[in-house]
């Protein structure tokens, strides 16, 4: 019980952080890309694998529905 107590006074510490500029004008930028590799030893590789596809459709559809254009680097 005292371990239980411990994990979720843990996860309750965790702080969010962010890895872009947040003062960054985003409403410059027309394209995107989906980055496909990934480190060999990422637990989301294997986990994600099989909805890949599915989610970078979806995603690529609200995208261009929004304006945006594919870039043409991967």
């Amino acid at each position: 019980m005292p371990l239980l107590l411990f994990a979720v006074a843990a996860g309750f510490g965790t702080s969010v952080k962010s890895d872009y500029e947040k003062n960054y004008d985003f409403s410059r930028l027309h394209t995107f890309a989906f980055k496909t590799d990934r480190a060999s030893n990422d637990p989301l590789k294997v986990r994600i694998r099989s909805k890949r596809g599915r989610i970078q459709t979806a995603l690529a559809a609200q995208l261009v529905a929004n304006g945006f254009n594919p870039s043409d680097q991967n």
